[in-house]
């Protein structure tokens, strides 16, 4: 298994507002990151580690 990461990016009517789930932030902000923190937020970028079946991690966004 590798370690990866992921990053998201949104249309400017779409903010991201985070993430749920084993994963951790990498603190990149653009200006589609919300101000709004759910999980773990003001980031568009997260560190995942390792990749299995058995993960899950729910993304979190918003319409303006």
């Amino acid at each position: 298994m590798s370690e990866s990461s992921i990053s998201i990016y949104c249309s400017r009517e779409v903010t991201i507002n985070g993430a749920l789930g084993h994963c951790a932030s990498l603190n990149k902000s653009k200006t589609f990151v919300s101000d709004k923190v759910i999980g773990k937020g003001k980031t568009h970028a997260w560190y995942l580690g390792s990749l299995d079946t058995n993960r899950t991690i729910t993304f979190v966004y918003e319409m303006k």
